[in-house]
């Protein structure tokens, strides 16, 4: 629907507003031109009851507040202690890693200190093979 500036739409909508009063009715409360606006009363008797329940109803959704913030409480307790227990972990893991690279450079090392040493059992090996010759050249 197309917007039309005041005072150039269909008839209903050109009157412009009176001061102190409502520009736009209140909907089934006497709505019309030059006419206050009105709050309708609401008898004492239904006021208080209302109160009542009204203040029942926010008592209980403090109650449920409550209950909400200490479950939120406690989670997040929960939360920070599986927190730490995972660095915790993770602090462990390093360290497990840490001894295998450890153990592994242990191997290796190991591992060369064999490979020298077979080289050294053959080398004497021929060496008293070629001693053995030697001596039985000798006579007696």
């Amino acid at each position: 629907m197309p917007r039309h500036r005041r005072g150039t739409g269909p008839p209903d909508t050109q009157h412009p507003p009176t001061p102190g009063r409502c520009p736009a009715p209140f909907p089934g409360r006497g709505g019309g031109r030059g006419r206050s606006r009105t709050i309708p009363t609401v008898p004492r008797r239904l006021s208080a009851g209302a109160i009542g329940r009204i203040s029942e109803i926010i008592g209980s959704i403090n109650d449920f507040q409550l209950t909400i913030a200490s479950a939120v409480e406690e989670q997040t307790a929960t939360t920070n202690e599986m927190s730490r227990s995972v660095q915790e972990a993770a602090g462990g893991s390093t360290e497990i890693a840490t001894n295998i690279t450890g153990v592994s450079a242990a191997a290796s090392s190991t591992t060369q200190s064999l490979g020298q040493t077979r080289q050294a059992v053959d080398e004497l090996s021929r060496m008293a093979s070629d001693l053995r010759r030697s001596v039985a050249t000798f006579t007696w």
